[in-house]
């Protein structure tokens, strides 16, 4: 089997299995979720500078309509 060192501990005759750093698994999880939970952002909420840059100037556009309509 593959992962599985078939060497015994101790005289016990059973088979140990890979020792692995609990710490660094962990960490290496967190990585993966946290990579996966950005991807799911990036394309929820994710919009590109041209994007952006046009919003910002239609909003100032509404803003300067909106003073100059305004009553004195």
């Amino acid at each position: 089997m593959p992962g599985i060192d078939f060497a015994c501990r101790e005289g016990h005759g059973r088979p140990m299995g890979d020792v692995i750093n609990l710490r660094l698994a962990r960490k290496a999880k967190a990585r993966t979720d946290a990579e996966t939970r950005a991807a799911e952002n990036r394309v929820r909420f994710g919009r590109t500078k041209g994007q952006k840059a046009l919003e910002a100037s239609e909003q100032a556009r509404m803003k300067a309509r909106l003073d100059g309509a305004e009553r004195k």
